[in-house]
Parts: C-alpha cells; sequence; structure tokens
C-alpha cells in the first residue's frame, strides 16, 4: 500500500555495530532472523543471475595477487566510529542513541538517495521518550503514529516457546560441547592408563623375578648347609589386580561428566521458563512506560495516534490498518490540488460566457463513472447538479455527497476514460399481482434514470396528448362504453408513448405487462422488445398475506374494494392460467427471462436487478463499439427473436457452426442443439456457434472463417446435398430399393467391423441369463386407468384397511399413521400372487413380526399408564389364523364391488 522504504531501527543498528564485533550485541535468533533496517515493499531485489559484473583489465605487468584472510584479534579489535560506538552500547545497555547519531542517521534518510523524496516508514522507532522529543525538536513530524496494543498473556503466549527454543537450542549445543570435551579427557585418560598400568606390570614382573632370584639363591646355600628348603610365597592375583587398579585410581584419576558442568549449564527446564517469564515481564514493563511517555509527547503536539489491538486475529488488524491508512495517503496524493465547488447557477453563467469549459464526462458524474455506474445522471440541466471547478474545466457531479467525495481526490476522478455510449435501457418486470412489481420497478428506474411506464399510463398520455388523433378516438369509444380495451389498441397506445424524447433516449421499464400470451405477440410484432423481463416470483400465500396486510394499513378504503381475498385469489388465477405460455415464449425465443424471488430481501432484489442490467449493457455496449469499427459482434443477450436470425443467417453455413465443420469436420446444427446463446454478427450477416470457445475464436478473426480465406475454407453444401431424417410416413412404396449400403448401418460397420464374423463366431453362450418374466401381463388398452384399478387392486386394499381397522399397530417410535401405512405394504406385498413364494414368505415373517413387536408397544404403553387387567392385542385373531374367514370376507367385497362397479 505504501510505496516506499521500511526502516527496521533495531536491525538498522545491529548491521551498523556488528562487522567491527567478534560477537553481535545484540542476543540473535536463528529461528526468528530480523528482516534487514530497509527495503522497498513493491520493487523486489534483482536475482543474482540477473546482475552483470564488469571485469577490470589489469595494467601490462602486473598479476593478480588473492590475499589471504585475516581474522579478527580479540585482543586488539578495530577502532570504532562513534555510530558503531553508540549503537553497540544502545543495544547491550537499553538506552537511547544521541542525539548526534540520530542527526546523522535521518540526514542519509532524507537527504541522501534512494531515499530522498521517498516515503519512509519506521518500525520500532521512537522507542524512548528521548527519540520522540528528537524527531520534535528537528521538526521531523510523521503523518500517523500507529501503537500496536498486546496483553501481557498473549506477548508471553508469543514471545515465550521462540525463546524455550532457543534456550534449548543453545543448551543442546554447550551439551554436546561438553560432552565433545569429556570424550575428548576420557580418551587421554585411557591412554595414561594403558601406559601406566603397562609400566606397573613391568616392575611387578622385574620385582617378581628379583625375589625367585634371591629365594634360589639361599635355598642353595641352606642345601649346601643341609638346611630344609623355602618354599615360594603363593601371591593372590585378584588382591593383585584389585592393588593395581588401586593405585591407577590413585595416580590418574577418572574424569566424570558432571565435573564439566557449570552453574549456569546446570539449569532445568522448569527454572529456566520462570527466569525466561521474568526478563519478558520486565522488558514489557520497561516498553509499556516508554510507549505512554512517547504518547504523551506525541499528544501534545496534535500528533494523531492510532491505537490498533493486535491480541486478536492478525487479519483483523491488517484490515483496520488499511482502513485507517487509506484516506491518509488518498490526502497526501492531492496534497497540493485544488478543487472549488460552485452553485449551479454560477456554473451555468461561467458555460455561458465561455469561462470555463465542461470537462470530458460532459454531464456524467466523474465519481459514479470510477465506481462503475454505466447510466447518465436522471437530470441533464446544469442547475439540477453539483458543479465543481477544477483547472479550466467544469466537473458535474450527480449528489452532494458525490461533490465531497471529488474536492477530496479531483485527480483521481480525472485520471479516467471518458464514460462509454449511453445505450437506452427497456425493461419490463411481470409477476403475481401482490408482488412488489410497481415498488421494483420505480426503485429501478429511480436508480437508473428511466421512465417507469404502464399500460394505463399509455391510455392515459394519448388521451391528454393526442386528443385529435384517430387513436384517441377509437379509444375514447371504447371507454365511454365501459368494455375492455382491445389488445391491439393497448399496445398501439404503449407504442405511441414509447415514441417520447425521455423513453427513446433514456430506456423505459413496463410495470406488470404483458399479462397474456396474445399481448406479448403483438408486443413482437411492432417491435417493442424489452432488453430484459424481470418476473417477480412469489407463492399464492406469500401475495394473499401482503394483500390483507396492505388492506389493513390503508388509511383510505377504495370502493369497489380491491385488495380483498376474492379479487386476489382470481388475479391471481388469472395469472397461473397464462404465465407458462408466456415464460416459454420468453425462454425460448427472445431468451430474455431473469427471475428474482420476490420474498427475499428488496435490497437484495435490487441489488441482483442492478448487476443483470448492468452486464447485460455492457453486451449491447460491446456490440454497438464493434460494429462501428466493423468487426465481428457477439449477440449474446440481446434478445435476437427466431424471425431475425432466420433473415438474417448466412447463405454459406446457415445454421451450423463454421469453425467445426472446418475443423473437426462435423456437421454442428445448431438449432437442433438449442445452442442460441452463442450468435455473432460479421457484415450484416449471423453466424451460430457449437461453443463459447467457438465463438471467441470467430471474433479474434473472423475473416480466416470465412470465403475467400487465407485458409482452404469449406462451405456448407447446398440443401438438397445435407443429410435429413426421413420419417416412415414420408417412405414411397419402393423405399427398399432406395437403400444405401445394402439396408446395413455404415456408422456401425466403420467403428465396429461388423462385417467380420469370424470375430464373433468363438463367443460361449453365458451361463447366468438376465432375468426374464414369466407371465408377462397383458394390459387392455379399452379400459380406462381408473376402472382398472379399482376393479384389480380395490379389493385388495379394501381388506388391508379392514385388518389395519382391526389390528390398529402402533410400532415404537413412530405414529398411528406411519404404523398403518407399514401395515399395509407388507399386507401387499404379501398378498402379491406374482411374487415368488421366499418373497411372500419372507413378507409373512414380517408381518408377524410387525404385529408382536406393535402388541409389545401397546401393553408397554398399558403398563407406563398403571391401567391393570389389559387384554393383550395377542388375543385378537390375525390374517393367519382365519384364513378361510378372510377368504369369504375377499368374495363378499367382491361381490359387492361388482355390484358398484358393473364395467
Amino acid at each position: 500500500m505504501v510505496d516506499g522504504f521500511v526502516i527496521n531501527m533495531r536491525s538498522y543498528m545491529n548491521e551498523v555495530a556488528t562487522p567491527k564485533l567478534q560477537k553481535p550485541p545484540v542476543e540473535s535468533f536463528p529461528i526468528d532472523q530480523p528482516m534487514p533496517y530497509w527495503r522497498r515493499p513493491k520493487i523486489p531485489l534483482p536475482n543474482a543471475e540477473n546482475l552483470s559484473f564488469v571485469e577490470k583489465a589489469l595494467p601490462a605487468g602486473l598479476v593478480p595477487v588473492k590475499l589471504p584472510f585475516l581474522p579478527l584479534d580479540s585482543a586488539n579489535p578495530l577502532p570504532q566510529t562513534p555510530e558503531e560506538h553508540a549503537c553497540a552500547d544502545s543495544l547491550t545497555g537499553d538506552s537511547a542513541l544521541s542525539s548526534d547519531v540520530l542527526t546523522t542517521f535521518f540526514n542519509k534518510w532524507t537527504k541522501e538517495a534512494p531515499f530522498i523524496g521517498r516515503n519512509l516508514v519506521f518500525d520500532g522507532f521512537p522507542m524512548y521518550p528521548d527519540d520522540a522529543r528528537f524527531l520534535l525538536e528537528k521538526g521531523i513530524i510523521p503523518d500517523a503514529v500507529f501503537l500496536l496494543n498486546l496483553d501481557p498473556e498473549v506477548a508471553l503466549e508469543r514471545a515465550l516457546p521462540k525463546r524455550k527454543k532457543h534456550w534449548t537450542q543453545e543448551k543442546g549445543k554447550k551439551d554436546e560441547k561438553r560432552f565433545r570435551t569429556y570424550s575428548n579427557k576420557k580418551r587421554e585418560w585411557e591412554k595414561q592408563t594403558a601406559a601406566r598400568k603397562a609400566d606397573l606390570l613391568v616392575e611387578r614382573a622385574e620385582a617378581k623375578n628379583q625375589k625367585d632370584a634371591e629365594l634360589a639363591a639361599r635355598n642353595e646355600e641352606a642345601k649346601a648347609r643341609g638346611d630344609a628348603e623355602e618354599a615360594a610365597e603363593e601371591e593372590d592375583e585378584e588382591e593383585l589386580a584389585d592393588h593395581l587398579e588401586q593405585q591407577l585410581a590413585d595416580e590418574i584419576p577418572e574424569p566424570k561428566l558432571e565435573d564439566e558442568q557449570g552453574e549456569e549449564e546446570s539449569e532445568d527446564e522448569i527454572s529456566a521458563e520462570e527466569r525466561l517469564k521474568d526478563e519478558l515481564n520486565d522488558r514489557l514493563d520497561k516498553d509499556t512506560t516508554n510507549i505512554d511517555n512517547i504518547r504523551e509527547s506525541f499528544e501534545e503536539k496534535k500528533i494523531q495516534v492510532y491505537e490498533i489491538s493486535v491480541s486478536r486475529s492478525e487479519l483483523l488488524a491488517q484490515k483496520k490498518w488499511k482502513r485507517i491508512l487509506e484516506p491518509l495517503l488518498r490526502k497526501r496524493e492531492h496534497i497540493f490540488e485544488a478543487a472549488f465547488p460552485v452553485s449551479g447557477l454560477m456554473a451555468k453563467e461561467m458555460l455561458d460566457c465561455s469561462f470555463k469549459r465542461v470537462g470530458k464526462f460532459g454531464t456524467w458524474c466523474p465519481v459514479k463513472i470510477r465506481k462503475g455506474h454505466l447510466f447518465p445522471p436522471a437530470s441533464m440541466k446544469v442547475p439540477d447538479l453539483f458543479p465543481v471547478v477544477y483547472k479550466q474545466y467544469l466537473y458535474l457531479c450527480s449528489t452532494q455527497e458525490a461533490r465531497v467525495e471529488f474536492l477530496a481526490r479531483p485527480e483521481y476522478f480525472v485520471r479516467q476514460l471518458p464514460p462509454r455510449l449511453c445505450i437506452p435501457v427497456r425493461l419490463a418486470v411481470i409477476g403475481p399481482p401482490k408482488s412488489g412489481k410497481t415498488t421494483f420497478a420505480n426503485r429501478l428506474a429511480e436508480e437508473i434514470g428511466i421512465r417507469r411506464i404502464s399500460i394505463g399510463d399509455a391510455i392515459r398520455y394519448v388521451q391528454s396528448s393526442l386528443k385529435k388523433s384517430e387513436l384517441c378516438r377509437i379509444l375514447t369509444v371504447y371507454l365511454t362504453s365501459g368494455t375492455d380495451v382491445p389488445d391491439t389498441l393497448e399496445i398501439l397506445c404503449l407504442e405511441a408513448l414509447l415514441r417520447t424524447t425521455d423513453c427513446q433516449a433514456r430506456g423505459w421499464i413496463l410495470d406488470g405487462y404483458p399479462t397474456t400470451i396474445t399481448k406479448l405477440n403483438t408486443m413482437i410484432q411492432r417491435f417493442i422488445v424489452p432488453t430484459i423481463v424481470f418476473e417477480l416470483v412469489a407463492s399464492n400465500k406469500v401475495c394473499v398475506f401482503r394483500s390483507v396486510i396492505e388492506s389493513m394499513t390503508t388509511k383510505k378504503m377504495r370502493v369497489p374494494l380491491f385488495n380483498n381475498s376474492q379479487v386476489v385469489a382470481t388475479r391471481l388465477a388469472h395469472y397461473k392460467i397464462n404465465i407458462p405460455q408466456i415464460k416459454s415464449f420468453l425462454q425460448s425465443h427472445t431468451r430474455n427471462l431473469v427471475e428474482i424471488d420476490a420474498s427475499a430481501s428488496k435490497w437484495k432484489m435490487w441489488d441482483t436487478a442492478l448487476e443483470v442490467v448492468a452486464n447485460r449493457t455492457v453486451l449491447v455496449q460491446d456490440y454497438v463499439e464493434r460494429r462501428e469499427k466493423r468487426l465481428a459482434a457477439p449477440l449474446t443477450g440481446l434478445c435476437v427473436t427466431p424471425h431475425q436470425m432466420s433473415s438474417r443467417l448466412s447463405d454459406e453455413y446457415r445454421y451450423y457452426c463454421p469453425i467445426t465443420y472446418n475443423v473437426d469436420f462435423i456437421l454442428f446444427d445448431c438449432i437442433l442443439k438449442q445452442t442460441y446463446e452463442f450468435i455473432a454478427e460479421f457484415k450484416e450477416k449471423y453466424y451460430l456457434f457449437a461453443s463459447r470457445e467457438k465463438l471467441n475464436w470467430f471474433l479474434q478473426d473472423p475473416e480466416r472463417w470465412l470465403p475467400p480465406g487465407p485458409e482452404k475454407i469449406r462451405t456448407i453444401p447446398q440443401r438438397e446435398l445435407l443429410p435429413r431424417v426421413v420419417r416412415l410416413e414420408e417412405l414411397e412404396e419402393k423405399w427398399g430399393e432406395q437403400l444405401g449400403f445394402g439396408g446395413m448401418c455404415p456408422v456401425t460397420y466403420y467403428e465396429h467391423d461388423c462385417l467380420q464374423p469370424h470375430k464373433f463366431s468363438s463367443l460361449v453362450e453365458p451361463k447366468k441369463r438376465p432375468p426374464q418374466p414369466e407371465h408377462p401381463s397383458q394390459l387392455n388398452p379399452t379400459i380406462p386407468a381408473i376402472p382398472f384399478l379399482e376393479s384389480k387392486v380395490g379389493p385388495l386394499l379394501v381388506q388391508a384397511i379392514l385388518e389395519v381397522s382391526e389390528l390398529r399397530p402402533k410400532y415404537p417410535q413412530i405414529g398411528y399413521k406411519e404404523s398403518s401405512l407399514l401395515f399395509v405394504a407388507n399386507y401387499l406385498k404379501f398378498a402379491n400372487l406374482n411374487s415368488p413364494a421366499d418373497s411372500r414368505n419372507l413378507s409373512r415373517e414380517k408381518l408377524k413380526r410387525f404385529a408382536d413387536i406393535s402388541e409389545l408397544a401397546a401393553q408397554l404403553m398399558v403398563n407406563a399408564r398403571g391401567i391393570p387387567n389389559f387384554a393383550a392385542p395377542g388375543q385378537q385373531h390375525t390374517l393367519f389364523e382365519r384364513t378361510e374367514e378372510l377368504k369369504q370376507v375377499k368374495k363378499e367385497l367382491q361381490d359387492d364391488w361388482h355390484k358398484l362397479c358393473p364395467f
């Protein structure tokens, strides 16, 4: 929305202070990298492959030398500039920048490229009250300040997971580093232990050998003296091994993993979370205090501060932000543009003396044109409009609200194309009585600026304006005699009214007419064809209810009463009789019928109708503009009658699609397929098409598909050479001799190769065949349907109804009516003698189970009511327990039925 630069102050200070430091001054989170300190939202950065590098040639005799990388020396860091030192101190010490440093930054952003002359959006600045005071002292006044409010709990929920994740990652890195240190010490300890153990074993072996040598010498001396020899002392190997291990542990202690852990590294997850919460709460308290001080500083200077809550969804916050920012941007766009309102009389005098000229919109309202309004204002007179002077032109607004909008953004409304050609709108409204036709027509006439007329208005116009005409004389004879005016006379009166200037220039809407198919045909013959016919669909109940409400709320009593139930019922019956023929004609011939639900809200009805009228008007404007340019024009939605179509069809293709015939080599009959909506006109001829795609192809280049074209175009053969369907009545006596292809189907032969018997001679007959009717029923066409049903089905239904009346089943969880219907259905299935035995037995079991469950339900109802000594329904005789009795009843019923129906 803002074409400019977004500057994040904290990221910018990081970039300024980081290059000369070993570590960044602010703790960075790899999971949430800050955005660059400035960026152009609407201009993407170029890709690496799109950048062009220019290599400079070295002078002769010089060889390029690759310099080694010199790491930074932590003991002797590079010297920092005052700005870098101030940024580092501000980030680490959480303090505001000095006024000199901010002056340096703002001089760069306001006086150097690419920032000069562009919009600037500061993200997170001012951060401290000193920053706000610096802006006010230097005269850097922001147009708007947006303050994002966030609940502390929501802030903790959003910030704590990132901090915890960062702590977990850092802890994992430290644990990994500690484990690597421990592993290195462990390996060194193992090496030292192994070497020391080998040395101790060697010393132990030498000591043992020396001891054995001394013992052997003593034993030899004792043997020489004749004394007894000394026995060698036995050493315990386990004790020696334990002594060796203890000596190694004392000399070289084994390293432990716990020794590598410091005090900070011993922090667990719970304590870390508590510490992070305390840090975030302290930061929130400081930021809240700073924001309150900043807001007070701006409010003292009358600078608007907009507060936006971001605790809820991000989408709502963005909508509110755009709603606040859009008026500010509009005002800044036209801050140096001035427009002046004048009165209607002043504007007329300016035009009369040629002091000002009418703008390119004429009498059209530029505000409504910008909003997509397609119709001229209701009044074309300058004093009735709301003029505005802008530069050397005079612009006419239709309403006071439109003039206020134009004064706020004049250049926005002037920078648009002039209105398209004004097309007169011709509408008609039909519907049942009390469906709201007159209200609907008045609203449309007011919105579009056309005249609402009825057949009564036409008759009154002839009597008042055409008193001396022959039409008025004939009309007076019928009116004075009290007889109905003929349909032809009504259409002539209507035609006289439609010839007036306002109807011809702007259009009209016909209220409640035509009411019969005869009147509609007469209108078509007189070329009175509405572009759109709206039918207000309403039920009889809604119409009667509205008539009752109107009769109750009307203060004046009309005599005779036109809203009583008898009159409304008669008019409804007349409408229901005539409307099917009218709808069928409109849908098949003119195809301009639009149905609107009259029971919906009136605003929905008006919006739907205005949208339909606007779309149809655009189609008509496109047609007229393309015809003026001598291009192919679509006739979609222009009420082309069958007579007009047949009289102006092209001789080359007639009812066939030219593109389908030339591309797919198919004769596509559009009349037979009923694809009337894809019609185009080119050079006063009509062409029909199979689909929207084919129509678009023709509109792009019509000369390509018509002879003589750039390609080889085929035209439809003569009518005698075209294939046609021949009916049986049209065949002659020797039609068999005229059969082509031997009386066989050429399509089947071409597609399926039916004349190759070797493909079908090896087929095996299937084991399972589809079921065949065993006893096909022969219906006697001489017996009417009702007597046939009474004679065949009537006795069986009477038996079922008697059984229901005797048993009175009540199935659980359903009513008596549904239970009775289910019982009758199962009874009819069982009594059908043409059904298989298995099906009848299954129906018999269902009927038994149904009766038992119904008896159980009745018994439970009785027990629930507490009625004692109830006779169970099972004591009644069912159908299956008295077969002989039912047979007798069936016979008696059949006799009685035949007496009533002797046919």
